[in-house]
């Protein structure tokens, strides 16, 4: 702990030494102290990095420094108290040993660079340094981090920190953003951390600026059309480098509820622009146009805005009414898909009752088709029977019969069918 309060105390002094006219008057009014003795409020990091960062904004030429001093900070003051950060890989190697592995993203990474701030110097032209840079942060942290891989908004995020500080530096910011700071969880594959985001900024306006809710609820711009791009870039798509540098500046001295205050400020600080759009397209237009063109007065008011916000017990409590909604909406859905499995299986039901009936009616004419063959199958038996009878009684008789007697009568009745057999070719000759 002493080594990191000497670490502290020795970047503001060199701040002062270099700044103190432009931070004189900055420092000592939420302090209480002058100046003149620094050591004295040394002790008191967050009330010397809060003036820095919320009121006068971070000097260029030491951002990256106080970035870093943010980050080691916060995860001092919020060791064991951090509802938001989420544990990184175990055994995971370094920043140089990940840059030798190979990414699925790679592709998609390489498209994107050309779109990552296009206009600035630093990474206009095509794979020159800061591309390069930008592409093996993003490499890196793919393979670091393999349930969010890549995601188009990282790009934005690690290159406003290239813009400030090293490429390994700025890779252990980028991971100290999504874990620590609880930044992940809007790039995880189902975007379920940005959709209750969006639910908290809609709660937090309804509740904070009802009419401006309303508005944009009339004209159907909700937050997901104008805020997202927000929170998945932290700002840096749309608004100069210069406001996202602050932005960045209170995000590493608050945390992820910084963007909650920042774009809560903007919105309100533009209310009567926005209110004076009366339709979805010019409402539109303000909120992606006039917003990231503030003037330098309305951005401090912005900042001003944002410092004096106190969200933290309203984010909370939206975040567990929007679980309670999801829980309700699940049981909901559940429901809706028993009620709709019910309707099938009354259906189906209906239908093994019809197939059971046409069968029940076929086994009943199957029966009676048997019964039938059964009935002839005994009446054939029976005339076979009496055949046989009749058969031997012929012969019974024969026996009675003299020889010449049977000669003559087989004679006869041969002669007789001769007959009728010319009788009938004469007959048929005639007709013909």
């Amino acid at each position: 702990m002493t080594c990191h309060a000497e670490f502290n105390q020795n970047l503001i002094q060199k701040l002062w030494t270099q700044n103190g006219t432009r931070y004189r008057m900055v420092l000592t009014k939420p302090s209480g102290h002058t100046f003149s003795n620094l050591a004295s409020i040394c002790s008191s990091f967050q009330v010397v990095a809060g003036a820095l960062v919320t009121v006068a904004g971070v000097p260029r030429a030491k951002r990256g420094d106080i970035w870093k001093l943010l980050a080691r900070q916060y995860n001092i003051n919020n060791k064991g108290l951090n509802t938001q950060a989420e544990e990184r890989p175990p055994d995971m190697p370094g920043y140089k040993e990940l840059l030798r592995g190979l990414t699925p993203h790679q592709h998609a990474i390489l498209i994107d660079l050309g779109r990552t701030f296009p206009q600035h110097d630093y990474f206009k032209m095509q794979l020159g340094a800061g591309q390069l840079a930008l592409f093996n942060i993003l490499k890196a942290y793919s393979l670091f981090d393999t349930e969010v891989g890549y995601c188009q908004g990282l790009g934005f995020v690690a290159g406003i920190l290239l813009m400030h500080i090293g490429e390994e530096e700025s890779f252990e910011l980028l991971c100290h953003l999504m874990y620590d700071l609880g930044l992940r969880k809007i790039y995880k594959p189902n975007m379920a951390g940005l959709q209750v985001s969006m639910y908290q900024l809609a709660r937090l306006m309804k509740d904070r600026y009802s009419s401006l809710y309303d508005h944009l609820e009339d004209l159907e711009v909700t937050p997901v059309l104008y805020a997202a791009p927000w929170f998945i870039t932290l700002f840096s798509s749309q608004f100069s480098v210069g406001f996202v540098s602050r932005v960045f500046d209170f995000l590493f001295m608050e945390g992820y509820s910084a963007v909650f205050k920042i774009a809560l400020s903007l919105l309100s600080t533009h209310e009567d622009e926005i209110l004076s759009s009366d339709s979805f397209e010019s409402v539109t237009e303000t909120l992606k146009k006039t917003l990231p063109e503030m003037s330098a007065d309305k951005m401090e008011t912005v900042f001003e805005k944002a410092n004096s916000l106190d969200l933290a017990t309203d984010l909370y409590t939206y975040e567990i009414e929007y679980d309670v909604m999801e829980d309700d909406s699940t049981v909901c859905k559940m429901e809706q898909a028993y009620a709709k499995l019910l309707e099938q299986n009354t259906a189906l039901s209906e239908k093994v009752n019809t197939q059971a009936q046409k069968l029940h009616n076929q086994e009943i004419m199957i029966d009676a088709l048997q019964q039938s063959h059964t009935k002839l199958s005994k009446r054939v038996r029976d005339m076979e029977l009496e055949r046989a009878k009749h058969l031997t009684m012929i012969d019974t008789l024969k026996e009675f019969v003299p020889q010449h007697m049977l000669q003559q009568f087989t004679s006869t009745f041969s002669s007789c069918g001769s007959s009728a057999t010319h009788n009938g070719s004469i007959t048929h000759q005639s007709v013909g």
